[in-house]
């Protein structure tokens, strides 16, 4: 897959829709890089798609350690490499998600709790804080 692409999952149950955007690593050439803040982050990957009422993205800043996220009533856990981010998104208008995020080498979760829509996370292989 080529590192400017970007793969769009979607996941729809019959009274429940969510969307899921991962950002391959940065290239100089990509927009993608200019990325400072949760809320671009959103409107980027939100644009010209009025399905998606909600965005909650996670960035994995760590240059060594993976780490994974599990939505609240997930079954399987998310893995967000290093240097790349990950967005859950949602069909219906929501203020945030439960989200726990765990270091995937020592398996210990370094996160648990809410994700603000259009803010999201800021991650490392130790601990999260908002993305603003």
């Amino acid at each position: 897959m080529n590192t400017k692409s970007l793969c769009t999952l979607v996941f729809c149950l019959p009274m429940f829709c969510s969307y899921a955007v991962t950002i391959q690593p940065l290239a100089p050439e990509t927009n993608f890089n200019q990325i400072h803040s949760g809320k671009e982050f959103c409107q980027i990957a939100m644009k010209d798609k009025p399905s998606i009422q909600a965005c909650m993205p996670i960035l994995n800043f760590d240059n060594n350690f993976q780490i994974s996220a599990l939505e609240k009533g997930g079954s399987v856990p998310i893995t967000v490499n290093t240097n790349q981010s990950y967005g859950f998104y949602e069909a219906q208008a929501m203020d945030s998600i439960t989200v726990t995020i765990s270091n995937l080498q020592s398996h210990k979760i370094i996160y648990s709790g809410k994700s603000l829509n259009m803010q999201g996370l800021k991650c490392n292989g130790s601990y999260c804080v908002p993305w603003e």
